[in-house]
């Protein structure tokens, strides 16, 4: 895509002045307890962060969960979240993305053709369509009037489109080939994507605007981020990781 941020005068055993602990959730390859450096999102997270001369601390929690806790105080941020006019009402958003997803609606080719053509999202009505509880797409499904069925998970998600019982769910394509890749190895080739992308996600550090000093570590956490690409330490984490950088997309 967990917690509380702790201060301390003390220089903890790693040599860091500051322990952050800070809220994610599984977002495969983004975010993830189950891989080295937890995906490649948070290893960018983690380097910003050294470069404040802090140490991170990460809790994987439920999108919803990890949400409510910095809107009531409880943490200090969590990530990776989209903007929407909502959400710039409640958090604060760091000033560049963490990256930018291309997020497409897939489908199965035995189902629906990779060339069904649509503007809207009203254009959609007709198919049954999947999504994950806590996504910023719920307002928009919502006001387009979409019949959609919601998961807690997009592995779920993906395992209806599957098996049939949706016809289309809206996921960034670097995660969704990622899930299926896993979920279906031997059964790739009956995905694909529309043609046409739902969206450009760009995907940021939330902050509490309730948490004490919160205002003061974005900045910090700005400057950190804004050094980390001028020095080349984010396009070596991409590439470490595999990922092609991309002007558009990051």
């Amino acid at each position: 895509m967990a917690g509380c941020i702790f201060y301390s005068f003390f220089t903890t055993p790693n040599g860091y002045s500051e322990d952050v602990l800070l809220t994610t959730s599984e977002y495969l390859p983004y975010t993830t307890e189950h891989a080295e450096n937890y995906g490649f999102c948070t290893e960018i997270v983690s380097a910003v962060i050294k470069n404040m001369d802090m140490n991170p601390v990460y809790k994987f929690y439920p999108w919803r969960r990890g949400q409510l806790n910095v809107r009531e105080g409880n943490v200090r941020a969590t990530f990776p979240y989209s903007k929407n006019a909502e959400r710039e009402r409640e958090y604060w958003f760091s000033a560049q993305p963490l990256f930018v997803g291309r997020v497409s609606f897939f489908c199965c080719k035995d189902c629906l053709s990779e060339n069904l053509r649509w503007n809207t999202l009203e254009d959609l009505k007709q198919y049954k369509i999947g999504g994950v509880r806590g996504y910023w797409y719920e307002s928009d499904f919502a006001k387009a009037g979409l019949a959609v069925e919601y998961t807690d998970h997009p592995e779920e998600s993906l395992k209806k489109l599957y098996s049939g019982r949706i016809q289309l769910f809206p996921l960034n394509e670097m995660v969704g080939w990622y899930l299926i890749d896993r979920l279906f190895p031997d059964h790739k080739k009956r995905f694909c994507v529309l043609a046409k992308p739902y969206e450009l996600s760009p995907s940021y550090l939330m902050v509490s605007k309730s948490y004490p000093n919160s205002k003061r570590l974005l900045k910090r956490f700005d400057e950190a981020f804004q050094r980390l690409k001028e020095s080349g330490g984010y396009r070596k984490i991409l590439k470490k990781n595999g990922i092609m950088y991309s002007e558009e997309m990051y």
